[in-house]
């Protein structure tokens, strides 16, 4: 494919940006620039953007110039600070019907300022544990001192390219508690992680307030967080909170761009901003997801799915069990759903703000959802409303290609049933072994 090492090629376009950005001195600061168009409306401008593949092992580290480079150019302009009140951006970004109780933590926030940032780290964890002391013990979450214990990248096809990163704060998903963790782990620990809270010491680091080095590797610290844990487990959107001192600001990221709220005291009123956060976070509007952003057409395999991948003769590793989801597509054209255990990642773009594809292997399943024998490939990638969706030029394809099967003469609806049955035995008879499209 050629598009593959794209991100290996330093972008022409990136000279300016280079000179006037990423060469400033640390003690330089810029306002923050802001977009003024949706980023996915149109088509990619040509820039630097982070690494999909390295050629030299030494641009994979976190403290390579050329992977800082890449990073701060592809967050440059795609983080919008968005001027509303914080209670809308909340009721926008995090829609609930859950009636929400009124918080019974007192004064839960006793976190020190201005002096060393991992001091900061368990007063936190103590503060927000407190706030959702009364959640529903489904809907819990668990926080975790992470106090900058690394996390590889969440698949081994792309850990030698990606490397491993150090949240400071981690919440658990929805009624899930951390388990301890030892150095011959290979589980992916972004798949249990909800939201990440990256630490400074003091307002002055608020990455919002201007751009200079520093604050732009802030954002890139956030922004690879979310990407890890959209990666992990195939989200539509993560959240990610910054907090600075006293203030703080909550993100919401997906493969489009980012928007945060504006600098609030999360002290303030018994934590009421952070607790209505966390409350609608793990009350989401459609009752099949169990946190705000999840897919509801993605859902983690349970350990019953080893029987499944057996009888279908798929080996069993670590890496498949990473793997491992239940996958539903419906159709738009009135066909019924069709279910699929998906269990190989084939190929993954791991930029955050791009089209995002991911290439999986599959088993189809039946209506029972056992597995049919059947093996498939699932392509999944965030469209730019720029450009034509892909399914439409599958669909001119067969147009093109079924006149010249059968005769037009015949019913409509028998025309398309033995128009598929046609064009599936020509495809097999003349590129035999290659993929044909099946739905989407």
């Amino acid at each position: 494919m050629p598009h593959l090492f794209k991100g290996s090629r330093r972008s022409r376009s990136h000279a300016p940006l280079c000179s006037s950005r990423c060469s400033l001195p640390p003690d330089i600061h810029l306002p923050r620039r802001q977009t003024t168009s949706p980023p996915m409306a149109q088509p990619t401008p040509r820039q630097m953007k982070s690494r999909v593949y390295t050629i030299i092992q030494a641009d994979a580290l976190q403290s390579s110039e050329v992977n800082k480079h890449g990073w701060r150019s592809e967050v440059e302009g795609k983080i919008v600070e968005m001027d509303i009140d914080i209670q809308l951006f909340l009721s926008y970004f995090m829609p609930s019907v859950a009636e929400m109780p009124p918080s019974q933590a007192a004064d839960p926030f006793h976190v020190p300022v201005g002096g060393k940032e991992t001091d900061m780290y368990k007063p936190l964890c103590d503060g927000l544990k407190n706030l959702v002391k009364d959640f529903p013990k489904q809907k819990r979450l668990s926080f975790h001192n992470n106090a900058h214990e690394e996390i590889k990248f969440p698949f081994l096809l792309c850990q030698r390219d990606q490397h491993a990163t150090k949240p400071d704060v981690v919440a658990s998903l929805p009624g899930r508690t951390f388990a301890p963790r030892n150095k011959d782990d290979d589980h992916d620990r972004w798949r249990d992680i909800s939201v990440v809270f990256e630490i400074k010491n003091v307002e002055s680091e608020d990455p919002m307030l201007y751009c200079s080095e520093r604050n732009d590797e802030t954002l890139v610290q956030l922004s690879k967080s979310a990407r890890n844990i959209l990666v992990s487990q195939s989200r539509l959107c993560a959240f990610a909170v910054g907090v600075y001192g006293s203030t703080a600001r909550i993100f919401r990221f997906d493969h489009a761009g980012a928007v945060c709220t504006r600098s609030f005291k999360y002290g303030e009123d018994n934590g009421a901003v952070l607790y209505e956060f966390l409350w609608r976070l793990v009350h989401p509007i459609r009752e099949d997801c169990d946190i705000v952003g999840a897919d509801p057409t993605v859902r983690f395999a349970s350990r019953g799915v080893t029987r499944a991948l057996r009888k279908a003769d798929v080996e069993v590793t670590s890496e498949t069990r990473k793997a491992c989801r239940w996958v539903t597509i419906d159709p738009a054209e009135n066909q019924p759903a069709k279910k699929y255990l998906v269990y190989e990642l084939l190929f993954i773009n791991p930029r955050l703000f791009s089209r995002a594809t991911t290439i999986w292997k599959a088993l189809e399943l039946d209506d029972d959802g056992e597995p049919t024998g059947t093996h498939v490939v699932i392509k999944e990638s965030w469209r730019q409303l720029a450009r034509d969706a892909e399914l439409l030029h599958w669909k001119r394809i067969r147009a093109h290609v079924a006149p010249h099967l059968l005769p037009t003469d015949m019913d409509s609806e028998q025309w398309d049933q033995a128009a598929e049955e046609a064009f599936m035995e020509v495809w097999n008879a003349e590129w035999r072994g290659l993929a044909a499209f099946s739905l989407g």
